[in-house]
């Protein structure tokens, strides 16, 4: 926050509060807490409190997003005086503005709070692609299959390329589905769905991605979803492996194949168009690519 007149530094918020002294206009104050019509603010080695009103809160920049690796305390600054806030489980993400002294300064409430560092990791946002669909449960089908759990937006944190080397595709379609929370099949296939195979004609049940290589310069990626659910969530995962090759027009490319009837086959391109520099031909349930 930043003072925006001369502004008195009390030892708590009660009627009882004693006067320590006064800031001039325009001192910034790292605030820990808002309580009571008064924000607690670090100062020299311990807090004080400032009547809201005689400061603005300054928005510091987010850097980047972090994830708890393990349950993690978070605590109300970096020093050996430090207070424990609370703890979040593993797997909790957070937004950092700072890293320093040992500790990830974050976002938390309406203030900040302190993680230790070797208790999360930098997320580090890959692949930039606005309007992921929440976080979905599993479910098991009337034939007894189970359709996973989602998070496409976790496909942010997976680096994918533009390689045309199958073996490296295939370790970052594996890292995607470990990612998100689906099932790999030789790192060609993102499964939906794990498959009652005991029910006749569970086939139907099959929900897969997948992006097949025919040589270093012709390939193919489709959505075989005959039942037609995880739609978002395979859109979304769609344009992240197309953005790689299509910067400008993946977008474009997925909704159309996802929306306008190609995935399934009824619609299809009678000859090869060019989107960002590569021939696209949409057909037989295929998005098919070549250089």
């Amino acid at each position: 926050m930043k003072t925006n007149k001369e502004s008195p530094l009390w030892t708590d918020t009660s009627s009882k509060k004693q006067y320590i002294n006064s800031l001039p206009k325009g001192t910034t104050l790292e605030v820990v807490q808002n309580k009571n019509g008064f924000y607690k603010a670090k100062y020299g080695n311990g807090y004080v409190y400032i009547y809201y009103k005689n400061a603005d809160k300054v928005t510091e920049k987010v850097l980047y997003s972090i994830e708890t690796n393990k349950e993690t305390p978070l605590w109300t600054d970096s020093s050996a005086s430090k207070q424990f806030i609370k703890k979040v489980p593993k797997g909790t993400t957070l937004s950092a503005v700072q890293n320093a002294n040992g500790f990830f300064k974050v976002k938390y409430s309406s203030g900040y709070a302190y993680a230790y560092y070797k208790n999360a990791d930098k997320v580090t946002n890959y692949t930039n692609i606005p309007g992921a669909p929440q976080a979905v449960s599993g479910y098991e089908l009337p034939t007894g299959s189970y359709v996973y759990p989602v998070d496409a937006s976790k496909v942010n944190q997976v680096k994918i390329t533009n390689t045309w080397d199958k073996k490296k595709k295939q370790i970052e379609i594996n890292q995607l589905a470990k990612t998100v929370g689906l099932s790999s099949s030789f790192g060609t296939y993102l499964d939906f769905v794990s498959i009652n195979k005991d029910v006749p004609d569970s086939h139907v049940d099959n929900v897969t991605l997948y992006q097949f290589f025919y040589s270093n310069s012709v390939m193919s990626i489709g959505f075989d979803n005959h039942r037609r659910i995880r739609l978002d969530q395979g859109e979304y995962i769609l344009k992240a492996l197309l953005k790689p090759y299509f910067p400008k027009s993946y977008s474009k490319l997925a909704e159309m194949f996802v929306r306008d009837g190609y995935m399934d086959g009824g619609m299809y391109m009678d000859d090869w168009e060019t989107y960002d520099g590569l021939k696209v031909k949409m057909i037989g349930g295929k998005l098919r690519i070549r250089k």
